[in-house]
């Protein structure tokens, strides 16, 4: 593989020289790609409970919040709040993520994160002229859109707005989308007149159809989304979206991301099928973590759709570790074959983000964002993928497999700036 100034250039035989870099007997594999991520939560060291109810966890989301914002100064909070980004997107790319889909919430701001990445001094020859600016993260930043209340979806619109209007943007901001938050959450009407969402080739996405305490609320009004409203204080609208409102809103884009859809019955289903520009977006361990009925995937791939992988947050996953997505995905699902999971969170995500010209394979005039997995001798041409796919593996990425010494197996990833 011949790569110039952060591109590949060429893939083939030998070049006819010596190789700048040889590997060995190793796999190499395109930078992963998560689809969904609130890397804002980082800072957590364990997920929070999952609670009786999906609202409960919910809680304890907002209250999570609601004592950082009580604790600390609005410089204090920002300073946090910039940390615990550059600290998931530190750990997201040393185990190998090249771009994430982040969900981001006031005070969020391109300044979050960091302007430049750091290249370490054991990397190889000719690194800061070819490969440094290929081995570094990205972020599709999405705005969230919130609020049961006029005032507070004004208020987050507006924010939103400003966000989209930003200019310059740093160069590990590689687009910004949007995300109303979800059927629960928002002013349908009020979220429908937003000028942004006018912009139809933008990456949108939604958490749709997560819980069954979701579907009751949009469907009866009851449940435990209702007790908890009044738990928080929040008075609920008289009138409620639909799931088929939400699909309805996200085929309305050039990329829909339907996050979740944990609860998608058939018609449901077979509505998202009717539009090719969305893709679902499953998180399997958060699935876990909320102990949800099977996941539809299946169904999903009988009708077409596809489904990508994303870790969530530390707020419901251990870590953001996205090969450990791909391994849970296909110990819950057997028949999904290897390279629709590898697909998952590769070409098939890059898609979905709209990133394909860039990511999502090793090809003549991507970036070359490149992992590395030490090959093992049991591996064949046959069976490489079924066994990289079923275990968890340790992928890393070229400029962090280049950096660790020899003899240390406990490096620790470079603070960025």
């Amino acid at each position: 593989m011949t790569i110039r100034q952060g591109k590949i250039v060429a893939i083939g035989g030998s070049s006819g020289g010596p190789a700048d870099l040889d590997l060995d007997d190793a796999v190499l594999l395109p930078g992963l790609i998560n689809a969904h991520t609130h890397l804002e939560f980082s800072d957590l060291t364990a997920p929070l409970a999952a609670g009786a109810s999906f609202p409960d966890w919910i809680s304890q989301v907002v209250a999570h919040r609601r004592q950082t914002q009580q604790d600390l100064t609005s410089d204090q909070l920002l300073t946090a709040h910039r940390a615990a980004i550059q600290l998931g997107l530190q750990e997201a790319f040393y185990h190998g993520t090249c771009a994430a889909a982040d969900i981001v919430t006031p005070p969020w701001s391109p300044q979050s994160l960091p302007n430049e990445w750091p290249v370490d001094e054991h990397l190889p020859r000719h690194w800061r002229q070819h490969l440094a600016d290929a081995q570094r993260p990205g972020v599709l930043a999405m705005p969230e859109l919130i609020g049961l209340s006029a005032d507070r979806l004004q208020g987050s619109l507006t924010w939103a707005q400003a966000l989209l209007d930003a200019d310059p943007l740093p160069s590990i901001l590689l687009d910004l989308g949007l995300s109303p938050h979800a059927p629960y959450s928002v002013l349908f009407e009020q979220l429908l007149s937003f000028q942004g969402l006018r912009q139809t080739n933008r990456v949108v996405a939604a958490h749709v159809a997560e819980s069954p305490a979701e579907l009751e609320w949009l469907e009866q009004g009851q449940g435990a989304f209702r007790s908890s409203f009044e738990r928080l204080g929040i008075q609920p609208p008289e009138t409620r979206p639909s799931i088929q409102d939400f699909i309805q809103l996200l085929s309305k884009f050039s990329h829909g991301l339907l996050i979740h859809g944990n609860y998608l019955n058939r018609s449901r289903a077979e509505q998202v099928a009717e539009s090719p520009s969305i893709s679902i977006v499953y998180c399997p361990r958060t699935h876990v973590h909320f102990g949800h009925a099977p996941y539809p995937w299946e169904m999903f791939r009988q009708l077409g759709i596809p489904v990508v992988l994303g870790t969530d947050s530390r707020a419901s996953n251990p870590d953001l570790q996205l090969w450990r997505e791909v391994v849970q995905a296909r110990q819950a699902h057997p028949d999904v074959s290897p390279e629709m999971a590898l697909a998952a969170v590769t070409n098939n995500s890059a898609r979905a983000l709209n990133l394909d010209a860039r990511v999502g394979t090793l090809a003549v005039g991507k970036t070359a964002f490149i992992n590395v997995c030490d090959a093992d001798s049991s591996w064949t041409v046959d069976n490489l993928l079924e066994e990289m796919t079923s275990r968890d593996i340790t992928v890393r990425p070229l400029a962090v497999r280049c950096s660790i010494p020899p003899a240390d197996g406990n490096f620790e990833p470079p603070q960025t700036g």
